[in-house]
């Protein structure tokens, strides 16, 4: 589980935690967010991602209008079109190579 602090309370001269990422061990990239606002406790579940070196995020729905058991099949969706992209792109590159030495 990662936290992630924004706020620092000068009185108390303490950090406090304003959200929570706690990761799915079962499936890749999907996190439960947790953070405290003014209305209360807000609860989503999210897929993260890299590509290009860059870090995405995907709401999927906030808890309780999905289950786990749903957020962990649409995070299953997510990955494995992800990885066909990747396996596209390192086609194409290999292609692209193969075309090089060719000519």
């Amino acid at each position: 589980m990662t936290c992630q602090t924004n706020k620092f309370n000068k009185a108390s001269k303490a950090k406090t935690i304003t959200a929570i990422f706690a990761n799915d061990s079962l499936h890749k990239g999907l996190y439960l967010h947790v953070r405290l606002n003014k209305q209360g406790i807000n609860k989503a579940f999210i897929f993260r991602y890299k590509a290009n070196n860059k870090v995405f995020t995907l709401t999927i729905e906030h808890y309780p209008h999905i289950s786990l058991d749903k957020a962990r099949d649409i995070t299953t969706q997510y990955n494995a079109i992800l990885q066909s992209l990747e396996y596209i792109k390192k086609r194409d590159k290999t292609f692209n190579l193969l075309l090089l030495c060719v000519c």
